[in-house]
């Protein structure tokens, strides 16, 4: 969809996760395949387009710990596929609260760590974790069942807005992104066998950063800038 011959932005979320490690704070990174027509072979936090599953109304009826008002990037920026009103088709609107399904989605799907909770907002680390992992695969639907079945929700309040990124225009792909960060639950291992990852691994931010910027570790720019932010909070 777009305005003209303007490509009109996907709106996106990415997880930058965190732990505190032997040696001081890590966080997590995944390398695309190279044979990936998008970013392939570069560096990435795990992330994705926001999903129809995402901003189904069962979705949104189980995210807790999320406050709209809250939300300061959706205040401050007009997401530019709804600027000229709304689509004919409800479906297509996106709100604040399907950034963070998606995140925790796109999170689970690329590294395994689930932030989902119980009613008692107690992150699960049990059989359930378990058996979620076992389970589910990377079609979103099967994400959404799995926790309607395991009777979880998504736990909004675990993750922290880190910066939005949306791609320039001129660009042949463009995404409107909100970076959040997260802490490995306990009890959670980061660390699955996906289509979408051919490594992952744990390391501190400086590192990471100093590859980035030398091109040991290809990135794009918002990885780049996601890191700087994780260094100075």
């Amino acid at each position: 969809m777009a305005f003209g011959s303007e490509v009109i932005p996907k709106p996106a979320a990415t997880v930058v996760l965190v732990r505190d490690g032997k040696t001081g704070r890590e966080v997590f990174l995944t390398k695309r395949p190279d044979t990936m027509d998008f970013l392939g072979g570069f560096y990435v936090f795990p992330g994705g387009r926001v999903d129809k599953s995402d901003k189904s109304e069962k979705a949104r009826e189980r995210v807790v710990g999320f406050d709209q008002g809250d939300f300061k990037p959706w205040q401050k920026y007009e997401l530019e596929w709804q600027r000229d009103g709304e689509p004919s088709n409800p479906a297509d609107l996106v709100y604040p609260i399907d950034f963070y399904t998606a995140a925790i989605r796109e999170l689970f799907e690329e590294s395994g760590v689930l932030l989902m909770c119980d009613e008692e907002q107690k992150i699960v680390s049990n059989n359930i974790y378990e058996e979620m992992r076992r389970s589910v695969n990377s079609n979103p639907d099967d994400f959404l069942s799995g926790a309607i079945k395991n009777g979880l929700y998504y736990a909004a309040f675990k993750l922290k807005f880190v910066q939005l990124f949306v791609t320039p225009q001129g660009s042949r792909k463009r995404f409107y992104t909100i970076f959040f960060s997260a802490t490995l639950p306990k009890g959670q291992r980061a660390g699955i066998e996906t289509e979408e990852v051919s490594e992952s691994f744990w390391v501190s931010p400086e590192v990471a950063l100093k590859k980035g910027e030398s091109g040991e570790f290809p990135m794009i720019f918002p990885t780049i800038l996601a890191l700087k932010s994780i260094l100075e909070s």
